[in-house]
């Protein structure tokens, strides 16, 4: 009997597992347009963008989104790109509040009921659950914010630069589930309090998963972010090559003449490994040695938010 290969076979099921995890990260470079095909956002009021300073990275200026009071913007999943119930939101904003002391970050009920997560008082909360963390928020200074869920346990997980706060249990999809509008709504309060919950400020990146972040990397993309503001832009990215593939001691990566950038290595789960850092060369030769044999992602970020994904399987 003629021996078959399952190597084909795995790949072709490889190939549909890495379709189905993916991103939309918005970085405002004077545009609402996101990456991976994302689709616009959509500005309430008339889109602002301004130049800032990032003193804490290298004092790189770049445009960020600039909202006034309610002026937020809204995602609208018509393509369902959210839909099984898991995902994962970034952000990394700046608020005037004023001395306000309750600013709704998101709102998942097009703007009809008060639940959602909150700046309590310069605290990350979801108002419902009830959960309450440290103080994070300070007028004018960025703070990057992760929130996530699990569609299966149900369990919803905040964190703050890039430190785990609390959880809380949505296995009644009754907080962090959109309804049938299949609208996010960030920075605009809802009209259960008469849109006085809501505050001037500046967004510099929203991210936007259709799978839950483990903690740990939920935590390590603060690090990134970093990365994400100050880095080179990728150019001819479609070109860039990770071979051989299967690998069996370690890969390279072939940038094809673009600038340096960003890597991190995951898991089918989105779980990190500890292969992360920056890539210098036109070719790159990273060591698997310690990886464990499996399927995995290898994916490249520029400064434009763009993430760069190819395949991955160690044998």
């Amino acid at each position: 009997m003629k021996k078959l290969s399952l190597l084909p076979m795995l790949l072709l099921l490889l190939q549909g597992a890495f379709a189905v995890q993916t991103d939309y990260t918005y970085v405002f470079n004077n545009n609402l347009q996101g990456s991976n095909g994302a689709p616009d956002l959509t500005a309430s009021c008339s889109p602002a963008y301004v130049m800032h300073t990032f003193p804490v990275f290298g004092n790189v200026s770049r445009p960020v989104f600039h909202f006034s009071n309610n002026c937020g913007v809204t995602f609208h999943d018509a393509g369902n790109f959210l839909s099984t119930g898991s995902f994962s939101i970034e952000m990394y904003v700046a608020f005037d509040s004023g001395g306000l002391k309750h600013i709704k970050l998101i709102d998942y009920k097009d703007l009809t009921t008060d639940e959602g997560l909150y700046d309590v008082q310069g605290a990350v909360n979801f108002r419902g659950p009830g959960n309450v963390s440290s103080t994070y928020f300070a007028d004018h200074v960025f703070t990057f914010v992760v929130i996530t869920r699990d569609a299966v346990t149900g369990i919803v997980k905040m964190y703050a630069n890039g430190e785990y706060i609390d959880q809380f249990d949505d296995s009644s999809n009754q907080y962090a589930v959109y309804d049938a509008a299949k609208l996010l709504h960030f920075f605009m309060d809802d009209t259960f309090t008469g849109g006085s919950e809501s505050s001037p400020g500046d967004l510099a990146m929203l991210r936007i998963f259709n799978y839950t972040l483990d903690s740990a990397t939920a935590v390590a993309h603060y690090a990134v972010l970093n990365y994400v503001l100050s880095a080179p832009v990728i150019s001819g990215n479609a070109g860039m090559m990770v071979y051989p593939v299967p690998a069996t001691d370690g890969i390279y990566v072939d940038l094809k003449g673009a600038p340096a950038v960003y890597y991190e290595i995951v898991d089918l789960t989105g779980r990190a490994t500890p292969y992360q850092g920056l890539l210098y060369e036109d070719q790159n030769y990273l060591s698997l040695a310690d990886l464990s044999a499996g399927l995995y992602l290898i994916r490249l970020y520029n400064t434009l938010g763009e993430t760069v994904t190819r395949k991955l399987v160690k044998q």
